[in-house]
């Protein structure tokens, strides 16, 4: 049977000694210094309670799809591209989900009646998450329910001066092959 050197037996005890006192230090560290996390109320919170807390998060779908037992119960506002049929009133994060029928990506969404003339384009929704409905056949990420918004989503206007600052960037001609000598 083989024994250990003596320098491994060194070196092990070096290590040992090492990892007790960085997790003391570390202990420490943590007792004097305030925690630093940033909550969910602070990061996403659009519009507050003052009693505290938070009525409505702003988020992305993709927020909703990660982390759901985040979100799970709390009213959102969330931008996506909703499509809407017969067992498959949904809104994806983007419009070739919906064509390509990538699920995953999308919340089943249970929008009020009416609602065809919104079909198939960028809506902005407020409403209730449910994580643990994941609507017809359970084949989505979650449930948006209890919509009291539900609007086309325009894209801001550009101005006239953030147009001329667009055409001062250099362009690149895509088409042109490229010209670089490779060694």
């Amino acid at each position: 049977m083989h024994s250990p050197s003596p320098y491994s037996l060194l070196l092990a005890l070096v290590c040992a000694t090492g990892a007790v006192a960085c997790r003391q230090s570390d202990r420490a560290n943590s007792e004097q210094q305030p925690s630093t996390a940033l909550s969910l109320d602070s990061l996403r919170c659009d519009r507050g309670r003052q009693a505290g807390g938070c009525d409505l998060y702003g988020v992305s779908l993709y927020e909703l799809i990660a982390n759901p037992a985040s979100f799970h119960g709390k009213r959102v506002r969330v931008i996506g591209f909703g499509h809407f049929e017969f067992e498959g009133n949904a809104l994806y994060a983007h419009r070739e989900d919906s064509e390509r029928h990538i699920l995953r990506n999308g919340i089943w969404l249970n929008p009020p009646a009416g609602m065809d003339s919104l079909n198939n384009d960028y809506l902005i929704v407020e409403a209730r998450f449910d994580a643990t409905s994941r609507g017809h056949m359970g084949m989505w990420s979650g449930t948006l329910d209890s919509v009291t918004r539900l609007q086309r989503w325009k894209l801001p206007a550009v101005t006239p001066a953030s147009y001329r600052d667009l055409q001062r960037l250099p362009s690149i001609d895509l088409s042109a092959p490229d010209r670089r000598k490779h060694p």
